[in-house]
């Protein structure tokens, strides 16, 4: 037996590798043909082509056994998912919309294949900001889904988060927070795996109460959620993460500060993560947790803080930016704090020029530069080496200038 590897072709090409075989003696297989080459560039998410030959394989269905086959039906729902990918809504919405009486009538209104067309129906919808039309089904599908299911099943809590995006795209947001609020209290368990929407729930309801105005009472939602994520979850988890940068921006919000810091300080690669390590915003996070670090006391934790935002300035706002002047600025005096006077005055050192270039000789930022450099050297023992930096400005790199004083 031939062993198994992990390039064997997807299922839809070896069909049609098969069906080509037979392509030659069987001309009553081109459709099949068309539509596994469908299937085959939807594999590959080449959505141009699969809609090519789906449109055809459709149209050979439809000559030859109708429209209401149930091989018709199956290729338009799936031209239908491949338009929809390509962004054509209108066209998309209006096939789902094509089969979906075939579905209520041979398996029922609220069968999970019906219930699903309909969810693909309003998606479409959705995307062309019809919100009214969008939520009209959304909520006819968790009514169904509430019925079959119960309220604690997944499928019946997506529908309902579905139906409040609707409605809050309509900025119905008291609506909206019924919606929340009645799915929460639905619940007889806490959400125990990655899986569960209940955490999504709780996060959607906290956004409608902030765009309500009711910061404290989102507050109080999230730190909830948070705490289930702490007992349940990973800590890395995606829902984690969420609750831990949804909390921090409404402790900020608020004007919570030092409730912020100890968010940042807790959840530190989370919320950075979260926002996007590369974003100004999380180096100016990572900055504010280093100088809160070091208030503390912590200095050599400050230290690898400090480095780590040197670092992420240099890389991504260049060597030359002024918030990377000032992150040098800062892992120096963390430097000197620690007694590494040596390389803290090398780093000065290196940067006072530069530092007199980007800001100007007599800018605040220099005279810090000069300043800070100046106490170090005379930590050093070097009087002569701090009065020429105090004296002579540009530092002493500048041997011509200081030469001619």
């Amino acid at each position: 037996m031939a062993k198994k590897t992990s390039q064997k072709p997807s299922r839809a090409i070896r069909k049609l590798k098969k069906l080509n075989r037979q392509a030659a003696s069987d001309s009553s297989e081109s459709g099949e043909i068309f539509e596994a080459k469908a299937q085959a560039f939807l594999d590959r998410n080449d959505f141009p082509q699969a809609i090519k030959n789906f449109r055809l394989a459709l149209s050979y269905y439809v000559r030859n056994y109708g429209p209401e086959n149930p091989k018709t039906i199956e290729v338009t729902q799936f031209l239908a998912l491949a338009l929809s990918h390509s962004g054509c809504y209108r066209e998309a919405k209006e096939l789902f919309a094509r089969v979906l009486p075939f579905s209520e009538r041979n398996l029922g209104p609220d069968h999970p294949e019906t219930l699903e067309q309909l969810i693909c129906v309003a998606n479409n919808l959705y995307f062309l900001k019809d919100f009214a039309g969008a939520g009209d089904i959304f909520a006819r599908v968790e009514a169904a889904r509430l019925k079959s299911l119960g309220p604690e099943d997944n499928e019946t809590i997506r529908a309902g988060i579905l139906l409040g995006a609707t409605l809050t795209r309509r900025d119905c947001h008291l609506e909206a927070r019924k919606l929340y609020e009645r799915i929460l209290k639905a619940q007889k368990s806490v959400p125990s795996s990655e899986d569960s929407l209940v955490l999504v729930v709780m996060n959607k309801l906290s956004e409608t109460l902030t765009a309500l105005g009711e910061n404290k009472a989102a507050k109080d939602i999230l730190v909830q959620a948070l705490a289930i994520c702490e007992k349940n979850l990973r800590p890395d988890s995606i829902k984690t993460k969420d609750a831990a940068v949804a909390l921090y921006r409404c402790h900020m919000s608020l004007g919570e500060n030092e409730a912020a810091t100890i968010m940042l300080e807790r959840y530190l690669a989370t919320i950075i993560n979260g926002i996007g390590p590369d974003s100004p915003k999380a180096m100016d996070l990572l900055a504010n947790v280093a100088t809160q670090v070091k208030k503390k006391g912590h200095l050599e934790k400050a230290r690898s803080l400090f480095a780590a935002v040197v670092a992420a300035r240099q890389v991504f706002s260049g060597p030359e930016d002024p918030d990377t002047l000032e992150a040098i600025l800062n892992l120096a005096q963390c430097l000197q704090a620690l007694k590494d006077l040596e390389g803290a005055r090398d780093l000065l050192t290196e940067n006072l020029l530069l530092a007199q270039r980007v800001f100007g000789a007599s800018h605040p930022k220099t005279i810090q530069f000069r300043e800070s450099l100046a106490a170090i050297l005379r930590g050093l023992g070097d009087e002569a080496g701090s009065l020429a930096i105090l004296e002579k400005g540009p530092g002493p790199s500048s041997k011509r200038g200081s030469a001619r004083s």
